[in-house]
């Protein structure tokens, strides 16, 4: 069966009134009430000129209208544009003007007038290797830029994911990620729905609904969920009932990390406080999921897990960087025009511009980005490094490291830091604890105390900006 089919087939099955596909605000919708919504908006894409290969502009809310809209696409043959409400309208500008839809959906008014239908018939679902989106990333330093990807490589990879973590009917995920983002599709509606399981959708998340964040969990029985380094840094530090505390470490049998490295501090924190592992993963836009620690997977700080099936890597002996080859990659980019796509060969190596190890028990471990290594002396500085041991100091909550030009040592180690509230900075003792850790290249020379650190919409530290500040 085709990867398309093998997806869409779950709900036109016989048991598909019976199996719940989505939950919001409490209400429940089965797989069969949710195939009746794609099919009204295929036809409502179709009444409005939209054909196979078309493309169809998509920013909505988080929500079942905006989850049928990325199936719709599956089951028609529709090249979808999500566009991530978070981005600002100079770049959704961008992303219009290159790819130049024949519709945008950029307000639940557009959809309105759509009516659910029933399903006549079996469908005929599009070849797997159309083109099935286009996913832009979020321009913090240049314009958007888009990767391509074919349907079966969305699709298989999010299987490869759950046979790691041998996830199956049984997933209730609780979804908190923008869905106009890689990981507010690909990890939190295809892993769970390629498995037959339910998304229990929420808004995405933000500081105000921390507070309340176990709620929709608690409500839906959710079992898993993704959450970036930010999101639970702050859910460990505002969660205070007994009774929610213990409710997560009796329900949640997953919680996966992404998007952004997690700090050992906080990792350490929300395991404690609520016994559930927090499984570290590493993906890209290009490459989708790589890799990723199960429940079984062995404890080791920093890792990142172990490859999906059939990702084969290379490591740079020189410098450590990482070179991935997946049957998962994307097929291209867009860059200013939609027509000149640079193509990504099948079977190539991507590089990652990311640098690792991988040990004995092929674990890998992400030791930092090749650009952000700091040259002190000859002598390699690894940022990741010794920002683990400043984040090991007391009173330190996040730390930043960067490269500063230097006349005499060619960089020095810069460090920017946010403090626990009402901590006072005393440089010499830090310097002190550093120098217990790290060889003498690689202690900062100047220590720059920040309220936050500036970050992209996906919570990665932009150390372009503060490179500018130093």
């Amino acid at each position: 069966m085709s990867s398309i089919g093998d997806l869409l087939n779950r709900f036109i099955a016989d048991d598909a009134d019976e199996r719940i596909a989505f939950i919001q605000d409490g209400r429940q919708v089965s797989y069969a009430e949710a195939a009746q919504r794609i099919q009204g908006l295929v036809s409502f894409f179709t009444a409005k000129g939209v054909r196979p290969g078309d493309r169809v502009a998509i920013s909505l809310p988080n929500g079942v209208d905006f989850a049928c809209c990325y199936l719709s696409a599956f089951w028609a043959g529709f090249t979808l544009i999500p566009i991530n409400q978070k981005l600002s309208a100079d770049d959704v500008a961008h992303i219009l003007a290159v790819t130049k839809p024949a519709l945008k959906i950029l307000d639940p008014v557009d959809i309105a007038e759509a009516r659910p239908e029933k399903i006549t018939g079996t469908p005929v679902w599009p070849d797997d290797e159309m083109l099935y989106g286009v996913f832009f990333t979020s321009g913090t330093t240049n314009k958007p830029k888009g990767v391509c990807h074919s349907a079966r490589a969305l699709i298989e990879n999010a299987k490869a994911f759950n046979r790691l973590q041998r996830q199956g009917e049984d997933m209730r995920m609780l979804h908190v990620m923008p869905m106009g983002y890689m990981a507010g599709f690909l990890n939190t509606l295809v892993c769970p729905l390629v498995a037959g399981g339910t998304v229990i959708i929420a808004p995405p998340f933000d500081a105000q609904s921390a507070m309340t964040f176990w709620d929709r969990p608690m409500a839906g029985n959710a079992n898993c969920a993704w959450l970036s380094p930010t999101m639970v840094a702050l859910v460990t530090r505002v969660t205070r009932s007994k009774e929610l505390i213990e409710w997560v470490g009796t329900h949640i049998t997953h919680l996966f990390v992404g998007t952004a490295p997690l700090l050992p501090s906080v990792k350490q924190d929300f395991e404690k406080l609520f016994s559930v592992r927090c499984l570290e993963s590493y993906g890209s836009t290009e490459l989708l999921l790589i890799s990723g620690n199960a429940p079984d997977t062995p404890e080791k700080q920093g890792c990142a897990g172990v490859l999906l099936d059939k990702t084969e890597i290379n490591i740079n002996p020189e410098d450590e960087e990482i070179s991935l080859r997946s049957p998962y990659s994307y097929k291209g980019y867009v860059h200013d025009d939609f027509e000149a796509v640079e193509a990504f060969p099948a079977g190539a190596w991507f590089v990652t511009g990311d640098c690792g190890e991988v040990d004995v028990n092929n674990c890998l471990s992400i030791t930092g980005r090749k650009k952000d290594l700091i040259i002190h002396g000859g002598m390699n500085v690894s940022p990741k490094a010794v920002e683990n041991a400043l984040v090991q100091f007391p009173g330190v909550r996040e730390a930043a490291v960067i490269g500063k030009k230097h006349a005499f040592w060619g960089e020095e180690v810069v460090a920017f830091l946010v403090l626990e509230q009402d901590h006072v900075f005393e440089q010499p003792a830090i310097r002190q604890h550093c120098l217990g850790r790290l060889n003498q290249d690689s202690v900062p020379t100047a220590f720059h105390v920040v309220p936050d650190l500036p970050r992209s919409s996906t919570g990665k530290i932009q150390k372009h900006l503060l490179r500018e500040r130093a």
